[in-house]
C-alpha cells in the first residue's frame, strides 16, 4: 500500500471532520450524513495522542499542554454540551495517565504491582464515570490500544474496528434504541483508510499545536453564532 498522507494532512482531515460534525450537530441535525462524516475525527486524534506520547521528548510538557487546553476548552464546551460533562481533551488527559502507568510496568517489570493496582483502580472509576466525559472509557481504550499495539498493525487495526462496534453498541444500549442513528459511532471505522495511508512524515509546515488551539477556538465560535441567531 502506498502511504501518501503525512501528519499535517491527516490532522487537517480530522479537523475538517470535526467541523462538519459540529455543524451537523448544532445547525443541521436533520442531515445525518454530517454526523457520519464527523465520526472520522476522534480515531485520528486518538491515534495522534498515542503517537505524540511515543515521540515526545518531555511527557511532563505534553501532559501539561493537554491539561491546559482541556481546561480552556471546558468553558465553551460546558455551555454547549452541559456542565456535568468533560470535553474530549480530558479524555486524552486520562488516557495519557494510563499510558504513563503502562510504561511504568514496561520499564520496571519487577515492580509492576503498584502500577497494575493503579490501572485497575482508575479503570473502575473511568468506567463508572464514563458518561461524564466525551467518548467515555472506550475513548480512553482507543488511545491505549493505538499505543500498546503500535508495532503490531494487524492486531491494532482489528481491535480498533472491534472497539468502534462496541462504542456503537454501548450508545444503543444506553439509549435502549437500536437504529442506524443510535449506532452511528460505528462510522468511526471510516477513519481507517486515512490512518492506513499515513506515512509517518511531518509535512513541511509545523502544525504541531493546530488542534490544541483550534479545538477551543471553534467551540467559542459556535457558541457565539448560536447566541446571535
Amino acid at each position: 500500500m502506498i502511504k501518501i498522507i503525512n501528519r499535517n494532512y491527516l490532522k487537517i482531515i480530522a479537523i475538517v471532520s470535526m467541523i462538519v460534525d459540529h455543524i451537523g450537530l448544532f445547525f443541521f441535525p436533520q442531515i445525518f450524513a454530517l454526523r457520519v462524516i464527523g465520526r472520522i475525527a476522534f480515531p485520528i486524534f486518538a491515534f495522534f495522542i498515542a503517537e505524540g506520547y511515543f515521540h515526545t521528548h518531555s511527557k511532563t510538557r505534553y501532559f501539561s499542554l493537554l491539561l491546559l487546553f482541556a481546561i480552556i476548552s471546558q468553558v465553551p464546551y460546558a455551555f454547549l454540551f452541559g456542565y456535568l460533562r468533560l470535553n474530549v481533551l480530558f479524555t486524552f488527559v486520562f488516557a495519557f495517565v494510563f499510558l504513563l502507568l503502562i510504561d511504568k510496568i514496561k520499564q520496571n517489570k519487577k515492580d509492576w504491582v503498584l502500577p497494575v493496582v493503579w490501572i485497575v483502580t482508575l479503570s473502575v472509576f473511568a468506567i463508572l464515570l464514563t458518561s461524564f466525559y466525551s467518548y467515555g472509557f472506550l475513548g480512553i481504550l482507543c488511545v491505549v490500544l493505538f499505543y500498546v499495539f503500535r508495532n503490531n498493525q494487524a492486531i491494532k487495526w482489528s481491535l480498533f474496528c472491534v472497539l468502534m462496534i462496541f462504542m456503537a453498541l454501548f450508545d444503543a444500549i444506553s439509549l435502549n434504541l437500536f437504529t442506524i442513528k443510535s449506532c452511528f459511532q460505528v462510522f468511526g471505522i471510516l477513519a481507517l483508510p486515512f490512518l492506513l495511508l499515513y506515512n509517518g512524515e511531518k509535512g513541511k509546515i509545523n502544525l504541531k499545536y493546530l488542534f490544541y488551539v483550534f479545538y477551543p477556538a471553534h467551540l467559542f465560535i459556535i457558541l457565539i453564532i448560536l447566541n446571535l441567531i
